[in-house]
């Protein structure tokens, strides 16, 4: 499954958490941001979690792997959740990523080997809705979604001259696919993660170096994000974006993955969880209109990974 930026460069460390206990509390210290944050498991399983996407009201959405190894989507709200799986018995994998304000997430699911499909799950009436193909229709995945049902899709495709597999990005709306924009369109790694209600896409684009860079596009307009100038981020990404242009994601400096905030009037808020912990790296992946935020958090020295959410975590958003 592919969810977000940063679950393409991360690789799933299935083990026990041993730091934070799922649905505990607490303030963070010494950084910019410092709203208290909530973790939480899914079907006891604490370490296979990926948190995608939230919506003003707290309900998050996104993926988890069963001791069997099997892929689901979830939705998460106060304590409670709920398994979300393919419409198909013969597509053992499903995940969940960007939720709008109308409770419809973007998501996919697939057999795991050969076939991915895009779609969106209503989870009010707990509906899958698949859309068409796009690419070479081998890997589909639905990364956002927006309040009009405005989707943008992943796709990957095989170059038929090298037989390399590309990554490219689509928003599909009114029926049609149109490509997004990307500040290097050269390279064969561009994924779009979520999509606001003015059409503003956000993700992450490999430079030729493979460097990984950020990227806000309107329209035929994209910019890249890399950070405060002279500051040194390295490897950064786009996750997430609320209605009013905030911002969220990763980056990484001096070794170490960190979370941030960009506000719409441009500035930069870091966010780490267990601040003063150098073996503990953080990942936003969602904002939503209110400030609520969602992503997880990983214990390099253990392996070890925790979904979390905080509500209110950028109180200057609500408007």
């Amino acid at each position: 499954m592919l969810t977000s930026a940063s679950r393409v460069l991360r690789l799933r460390l299935p083990s026990v958490v041993l730091f934070l206990a799922a649905g505990s509390v607490y303030a963070q210290k010494g950084g910019q941001a410092t709203p208290k944050v909530v973790t939480f498991t899914i079907n006891g399983q604490a370490g296979a979690v990926t948190p995608n996407g939230i919506d003003d009201d707290g309900v998050v959405t996104g993926s988890y792997t069963d001791a069997f190894g099997g892929g689901h989507g979830f939705v998460y709200y106060r304590g409670a959740a709920v398994t979300v799986d393919a419409p198909d018995p013969m597509m053992p994998l499903a995940g969940l990523s960007q939720v709008n304000n109308r409770l419809r997430a973007a998501g996919n699911y697939g057999d795991g080997w050969s076939t991915s499909l895009a779609g969106t799950f209503d989870i009010k009436k707990r509906e899958w809705t698949t859309l068409p193909s796009v690419g070479d229709g081998t890997f589909d995945a639905a990364s956002g979604v927006n309040d009009s049902g405005t989707v943008v899709v992943v796709s990957v495709s095989t170059d038929p001259s090298t037989g390399m597999p590309y990554m490219t990005s689509f928003v599909y709306r009114h029926g049609a696919y149109s490509p997004v924009v990307v500040p290097n369109d050269a390279v064969p790694f561009q994924i779009a993660t979520a999509i606001n209600n003015d059409g503003t896409v956000v993700g992450a684009y490999s430079d030729i170096t493979g460097q990984l860079h950020g990227f806000v596009t309107h329209g035929s307009k994209s910019e890249s994000v890399d950070g405060p100038a002279g500051v040194g981020w390295v490897n950064t990404a786009v996750n997430g974006i609320n209605n009013h242009g905030d911002i969220v994601g990763t980056y990484r400096l001096n070794g170490r993955g960190h979370g941030f905030i960009r506000t719409h009037d441009g500035r930069y808020l870091t966010f780490d969880v267990a601040n003063s912990d150098p073996k503990v790296e953080t990942t936003l992946n969602a904002i939503s209109d209110d400030g609520n935020i969602t992503g997880y958090c990983a214990v390099l020295s253990q392996g070890a990974v925790a979904a979390f959410y905080a509500l209110d975590a950028l109180p200057t958003a609500k408007k």
